[in-house]
């Protein structure tokens, strides 16, 4: 029987039992790769509340470094994303929302314009990392999110 996970794959996943170290924002930890293909994986973490939404994943094994992004959260298993090499443009609107976050401090969602659709493509990109929920989300911009803001308004 195929979950809909499982239909919404670009590519087959292999049973992996492998242990990796995540790695954002200058500190590190362990986790075990349970399965992997070539767009992604699931890893098995100590404590998924600490994950940031976009980190840098290397395995012990072939000490290969992959950009990955979360898709899904179940208790202490992630679903990642393998993130290509290719960079997003940057819209106006996109911009304008980073200007807020003009620092590395994280910034209550109170006080940030509220576009959800907005926001979910900044996480998307990598260019926010979100804390909390509900009322105590807050963001901050990440060093993908300084250099996006940098680049050239897609027009």
């Amino acid at each position: 029987m195929t979950s809909i996970i499982d239909e919404r794959r670009k590519s087959l996943r292999t049973d992996v039992d492998e242990m990796a170290y995540i790695s954002a924002s200058g500190s590190s930890t362990r986790c075990r790769v349970a399965n992997m293909s070539d767009d992604g994986a699931a890893l098995d973490v100590p404590d998924a509340s600490f994950v940031p939404n976009c980190f840098q994943l290397m395995t012990e094994r072939d000490r290969i470094v992959r950009t990955c992004r979360i898709v899904w959260i179940k208790q202490n298993r992630i679903g990642v994303e393998f993130e290509t090499k290719e960079q997003s443009a940057i819209t106006h609107r996109e911009r304008q929302f980073l200007q807020y976050l003009r620092d590395t401090n994280w910034q209550r969602a109170a006080s940030l314009p509220n576009s959800s659709k907005l926001i979910s493509k900044l996480l998307g990109n990598g260019w926010v990392e979100r804390r909390g929920e509900g009322n105590n989300a807050a963001y901050r911009i990440t060093s993908k999110g300084l250099a996006a803001k940098i680049r050239p308004v897609k027009i």
